[in-house]
Formats: structure tokens, C-alpha cells, sequence
């Protein structure tokens, strides 16, 4: 009886449990033409059993003269694209005891024939376009915006496979000898 009030505080001022990192995953896709006047030209599309955060958007862009920018948008989907020709971007694991990762994340090389639903957009930027002979500084569209250590902002969120996150080029003419690279960072709980 004596000391409980000793026990109590020894409890009370016991180190807080570690919490377990979430799986962490990334995709990406190098330097590429676009399709013509292009509209959502990357996507990360969430899956129905896992709470999918993105961390990370990232975009370089080139064109032959440089000097000049382009407009890119991350806009949010409730409801996914249908048509055009997309390839699938391999998503790579932080950690190899992760299981497979539940978010898909897809380049499109044709336009969608039909854009799925606009939740809205999330952000939209100006990106600087190198010259082709230059060295394209990677922009993150989420910087800044959803900073990671601050536990009081939240990441973007795909709660569904039918939610997406797209970067998108608002449907104007590509600069000449445009060519774009994207990458994606999220974690999965």
C-alpha cells in the first residue's frame, strides 16, 4: 500500500508502444510522350479491402525548347475511367515482407473514353519544362501540402477500388517534344 502511488506513476510514465510503419509502396514511370491533348494522364486507383494513403505525387516534365511550364492537376475520382489503353506501372515494396501491394497505379497511352466521376481537384501546379538536353527537376504535387511528420493534416485517401488520384493535363496541346515522368508513393493498412 505503501507504494501504489509509486506503481501508478511508474505505469503512467511507461514509454508509449512503437506503432508498426505501414507497408510503404512506389511506382513510377521515366520520362514518356503523352497521348495527344491529354486529360488524366496517371492514376492511383485504391482497392476495397485496404485503406490506401498516398504520400507522394511526383512529375518531371521536358519539352524541346524548355524555358516554359506546364499545368498539371492531381484531381480525385469516385468512380474509375473506362476505355483508352493504360499500362500497368509495377508497384515495389519497401519492405519485402509486405504483402503484395493492394493499389494499383496506371499510365495512360490513350486517352479514357469516358472519364470516370470528379470528386474534385486536389491541387494544381505549374511545373518548369527543361530542355530535352537538360536534367528535369522531379516536382511533388503533395509537398508541402500534406507534410508527413505533421499528424494534425491528412494524406489524400483511396478508400475503394472504384477511388482514383490522377494527374491531370486539363485536355490542352502538349508543348513540342513533351515528354512526362510521374511517381507515386503510399502506404496500405
Amino acid at each position: 500500500m505503501k507504494f501504489r502511488w509509486l506503481v501508478a506513476l511508474l505505469l503512467t510514465c511507461a514509454p508509449a508502444k512503437a506503432q508498426t510503419p505501414a507497408p510503404t509502396y512506389a511506382a513510377m514511370q521515366g520520362l514518356t510522350a503523352p497521348y495527344a491533348t491529354p486529360q488524366d494522364l496517371a492514376c492511383i486507383t485504391g482497392a476495397s479491402n485496404k485503406l490506401i494513403r498516398v504520400l507522394h505525387m511526383v512529375i518531371t516534365a521536358q519539352a524541346t525548347s524548355g524555358n516554359a511550364e506546364a499545368v498539371f492537376t492531381i484531381i480525385k475520382r469516385s468512380t474509375l475511367n473506362s476505355g483508352g489503353t493504360t499500362t500497368a506501372l509495377t508497384s515495389v515494396s519497401y519492405d519485402d515482407r509486405n504483402p503484395p501491394a493492394a493499389a494499383s497505379v496506371m499510365l495512360y497511352t490513350a486517352a479514357p473514353t469516358t472519364p470516370g466521376t470528379l470528386v474534385g481537384n486536389v491541387r494544381g501546379l505549374a511545373v518548369p519544362l527543361t530542355a530535352t538536353n537538360g536534367s528535369p527537376s522531379p516536382i511533388d504535387l503533395l509537398s508541402g501540402m500534406f507534410p508527413i511528420n505533421d499528424f494534425t493534416a491528412q494524406q489524400p485517401v483511396t478508400l475503394t477500388s472504384t477511388e482514383e488520384l490522377c494527374f491531370n493535363f486539363g485536355g490542352v496541346a502538349v508543348p513540342s517534344g513533351g515528354q512526362f515522368g510521374y511517381g507515386f508513393e503510399w502506404t496500405e493498412r
